[in-house]
């Protein structure tokens, strides 16, 4: 039986940078998982409202225009407490740490390589 790196979850990718986003969503997608994307932390609430039991992990970057990721990640927990979520900054681990202290929060600096992405995902769904 395939593991969740080989692609059975349905994953909302939010990050303002389009570059970012687009390479993130065609890895992820490589995998086999189905993609959702967003260019902000708004519009990343409204398509997790939308679909939320579809919804199996978050790859929200903290900065993010309109809602900030620190502020998505907060209300991500209030009404799906439970839901994996990987943190991604280009800044260091320390500075996610006031958000990311939650045992179904996990945080990926930027730059990560395929491989680091690859297990961050497989490690967050496979604690879900």
């Amino acid at each position: 039986m395939a593991g969740p790196s080989a692609g059975n979850a349905t994953i909302l990718v939010v990050d303002d940078e389009a570059e970012v986003r687009s390479i993130i969503v065609r890895l992820l997608r490589r995998f086999g998982h189905e993609v959702l994307e967003a260019a902000n932390g708004e519009d990343g609430l409204s398509a997790l409202g939308e679909a939320p039991t579809a919804v199996g992990l978050v790859i929200l970057d903290l900065t993010l225009p309109r809602v900030s990721g620190s502020d998505c990640l907060a209300t991500i927990r209030t009404r799906f407490p439970a839901l994996p979520v990987i943190l991604t900054s280009g800044y260091t681990q320390e500075s996610a740490a006031p958000v990311g202290r939650d045992p179904h929060t996990m945080f990926l600096a930027k730059p990560f390589s395929l491989d680091e992405l690859k297990a961050a995902v497989a490690s967050a769904l496979g604690g879900s």
